[in-house]
C-alpha cells in the first residue's frame, strides 16, 4: 500500500526536488575492501569496495504512524532516481555504478541511502624509477555522468576512507587513504587516492641479490688462467646473465621513457663493465697466444754446424727469461685489473642499493 502510494506519479528520470531550480547534494563514503593488484606493465589498478551514498528524495515522504510505523522502504536502484555515477579513467570502458540486485534504503524523511559496490579498474600512472622501492599514487575519478555542477553536487562525508575489513595485498603496503571533490564545468567529481607501497622482500632475493652477486664475477674473469681456454667464455656467460636479467625486469615496467628505473640503469652499467671486462679479456688472450706462436717457430730454428762436432749456442735461455717476463707482466695486468673491477662493481653495487632504501625512507 505504502510503495503503490509512494510510486503513483513518481518519476525517476526528474531529479528528486519540488524545486527543480535547486541542485541536489549527494554525500559520499567509500569502504575499501582490498587492493587486488596493481600491474605495472599495463598500468592497472584493480580494487574492490563499496560506497555509501545519500540524498535527500523530496518525492519518497510519508508519516510512518499513517502506516503501520513503517519508517523504511526498500526499492530496487532501477525504480527511483539515482546519481548515474561512472569511473571516468576506468582502464577499459565506462560502467555505471550499481548492480539491480542493490536496493536504496529510504526513510520517511525522503532519505534515500544506496550502497553499490564492484570491483574497480582504473588506470594508474607508475612511476618506477626507484623500483622495487617505490612507492606509488593512484587516483580513481568518480563522477556523475549526466548532471552538471548546478544540478547534482557530490561531496564526502569525510576526507578518510573506511578499510574496516580490508585485506591486506601481498605485494602492496596501503599506507594512506583519502577522498575529495573536484567540480568541473562538466560534472562534479569524486576523487579516491591511494597511496601504496612495494613490498620489497620479494624482489630483493629475486632481484637485487643475484644482480649483486653476479656484478661480482666481472672481476673474476681475470683470475682465470690463459692457457685454460675458458676465459673469453667465462667473460661472455657473465654479459649473457645480465641481458637475461634485464630482459627479465623490462618486460615487468612500463614501457615509456617518462620515468626510467634505476634498477635498469644499474644493469646497463654493469652490462658496460661487462663488456669492457670482455674487451681486457680479448687483449690478452691476443697477445698471449701470439707470443707463444712466435716462440714455438723459433724452437723449430736450432742450428748445428756442419763442420764443428758441437751445438750452436741457441736461445732457450732467453725466451725463458722473455717467456718468465711475460707471465709477470700478465699477473700483474691481471691482478691490477681485478682489484679496479671488484673495487668499481662492490662501491657501485652498495652504493646503488642505500641510495634505493634512502629514497624509499
Amino acid at each position: 500500500m505504502l510503495h503503490t502510494y509512494l510510486m503513483t506519479s513518481y518519476n525517476k528520470r526528474i531529479r528528486p526536488l519540488q524545486n527543480q531550480n535547486r541542485s541536489l547534494t549527494v554525500h559520499a563514503a567509500f569502504n575499501l575492501i582490498s587492493v587486488l593488484r596493481l600491474e605495472e606493465s599495463i598500468q592497472k589498478l584493480s580494487i574492490s569496495g563499496y560506497f555509501k551514498l545519500s540524498w535527500k528524495d523530496e518525492f519518497l515522504v510519508w508519516n510512518a504512524s499513517q502506516y503501520g510505523e513503517l519508517y523504511s522502504v526498500d526499492f530496487p536502484q532501477d525504480e527511483i532516481w539515482k546519481p548515474d555515477i561512472v569511473l571516468s579513467n576506468g582502464y577499459e570502458r565506462f560502467n555505471v555504478l550499481g548492480e539491480n540486485c542493490v536496493k536504496i534504503t529510504v526513510t520517511q524523511n525522503g532519505t534515500a541511502t544506496w550502497h553499490p559496490g564492484d570491483v574497480f579498474d582504473s588506470t594508474c600512472s607508475i612511476d618506477t624509477t626507484y623500483y622495487p622501492f617505490d612507492t606509488q599514487l593512484c587516483e580513481l575519478h568518480f563522477l556523475i555522468w549526466s548532471h552538471g555542477i548546478d544540478k547534482v553536487k557530490m561531496k564526502p562525508y569525510s576526507p578518510g576512507i573506511s578499510n574496516s575489513g580490508f585485506h591486506e595485498n601481498g605485494e602492496w603496503q596501503l599506507l594512506e587513504a583519502w577522498m575529495r571533490t573536484e567540480e568541473t564545468y562538466l560534472s562534479p567529481n569524486v576523487i579516491i587516492s591511494l597511496k601504496l607501497q612495494r613490498r620489497s622482500q620479494f624482489f630483493m632475493l629475486e632481484f637485487l641479490v643475484p644482480i649483486m652477486l653476479l656484478s661480482l664475477l666481472n672481476s673474476f674473469v681475470f683470475l682465470v688462467p690463459c692457457h685454460s681456454g675458458e676465459k673469453i667464455s667465462f667473460s661472455v656467460t657473465v654479459y649473457v646473465a645480465y641481458g637475461v636479467y634485464l630482459s627479465n625486469i623490462s618486460s615487468s615496467l612500463p614501457h615509456n621513457s617518462m620515468h626510467i628505473s634505476c634498477l635498469t640503469i644499474y644493469l646497463i652499467c654493469m652490462l658496460s663493465l661487462s663488456v669492457i671486462a670482455t674487451f681486457f679479456v680479448a687483449l690478452e688472450l691476443r697477445y698471449f697466444f701470439t707470443f707463444n706462436e712466435q716462440a714455438a717457430e723459433n724452437a723449430d730454428t736450432t742450428v748445428y754446424t756442419s763442420h764443428l762436432d758441437k751445438k750452436v749456442p741457441s736461445k732457450d735461455s732467453s725466451k725463458e727469461g722473455q717467456t718468465n717476463n711475460l707471465s709477470l707482466k700478465l699477473k700483474l695486468m691481471n691482478t691490477t685489473l681485478f682489484l679496479i673491477f671488484i673495487a668499481v662493481d662492490v662501491l657501485f653495487s652498495v652504493g646503488f642499493f642505500f641510495y634505493l632504501r634512502t629514497q624509499n625512507a
